[in-house]
C-alpha cells in the first residue's frame, strides 16, 4: 500500500541515502559527488522552515519532496515554499500527480501562499503541474565554474 506523509528530517534521512544517491546519479549535470549539507537541513528543520513529504510503499521510501519555506523579499506578507528536490523512484512515478496534490494541501495547511516548483528538462513533468493549476513563470539556468 502506497502512502504519502510528512516526515521530520531525522525520520527521512534514516532511509533516504539510496534514493538520494539514485537522484544524484540521474540528475548529476556536473559530475559532483553527493555530499549533503545536513547542517543546513537540520537548522531549517529546527526553525520549521523545512517541510519534507514522502511516498512509502509499505515501509519502503520510494519518493520524497522537500520544500524550504520563506517570506518573499518582494512580497513581505506572503509565505512561499520553494521546492528543493523532488524525486520518485522509477516504477513509482505514476504517483507524481497525487503526491504533488498531497504536498500542496499540506503546505496550504501550513499557511503557504505560493509554491515554487523546479522541473528538470531531462525529466519534464511540467504537464502535471499545469494540470494542477501551476503557471510557468521563469526558466532558470546553471553554469559550472
Amino acid at each position: 500500500m502506497v502512502t504519502f506523509q510528512e516526515e521530520t528530517w531525522e525520520q527521512f534521512i534514516q532511509d533516504a541515502l539510496p534514493l538520494l544517491e539514485a537522484n544524484n546519479l540521474e540528475r548529476n549535470l556536473f559530475g559532483e559527488h553527493l555530499d549533503i549539507n545536513e547542517k543546513v537541513y537540520q537548522q531549517c528543520a529546527k526553525t520549521d522552515w523545512l517541510k519534507i513529504y514522502t511516498i512509502r510503499d509499505e515501509s519502503e521510501l520510494v519518493g520524497y519532496c522537500a520544500y524550504f519555506l520563506f517570506m518573499h523579499s518582494h512580497h513581505k506578507t506572503s509565505l512561499h515554499a520553494k521546492q528543493d528536490v523532488l524525486y520518485i523512484k522509477q516504477g513509482k512515478r505514476g504517483k507524481c500527480l497525487p503526491f504533488i496534490s498531497f504536498c500542496d494541501s499540506q503546505l496550504k495547511e501550513e499557511g503557504v501562499d505560493f509554491i515554487h516548483q523546479s522541473v528538470p528538462h531531462d525529466n519534464d513533468w511540467s504537464p502535471i503541474l499545469k494540470r494542477l493549476g501551476y503557471k510557468e513563470l521563469e526558466t532558470n539556468y546553471i553554469r559550472g565554474l
